[in-house]
């Protein structure tokens, strides 16, 4: 990104990433888990870590710069005029010791 590195031109931008590294809040002890409608399934979770089980996965650390991703696949034929729904939730301590969890729901 900075290769070769020159003052007058990186400086401030360089400034701005390690001010923003170290000052942006955090979550850590991450426990994420993912519920799906009956009907479809979660087939992989993707992004910068390793996933041991499919359905629920734990992280060290996550920031607001971090992506997770996952994989749905339609395992059942769905019911007419009926949503289908995702629930991704994400318990975490916050930088202060609070316990806390995240909720996001989607329906498709």
């Amino acid at each position: 990104m900075f290769n070769p590195f020159y003052a007058t031109t990186h400086g401030e931008k360089l400034h701005y990433e390690i001010f923003r590294t170290l000052t942006r809040n955090q979550g850590n002890e991450v426990v994420i888990k993912a519920r799906t409608s009956a009907g479809i399934s979660i087939t992989e979770y993707f992004g910068s870590f390793s996933i041991k089980e499919t359905v629920d996965f734990e992280l060290a650390a996550i920031d607001a710069d971090k992506c997770i991703g996952f994989t749905i696949r339609n395992d059942d034929k769905l019911k007419e005029n009926e949503l289908a729904g995702i629930q991704f939730a994400m318990l975490y301590t916050t930088q202060f010791g609070d316990r806390r969890i995240r909720v996001f729901n989607i329906n498709l």
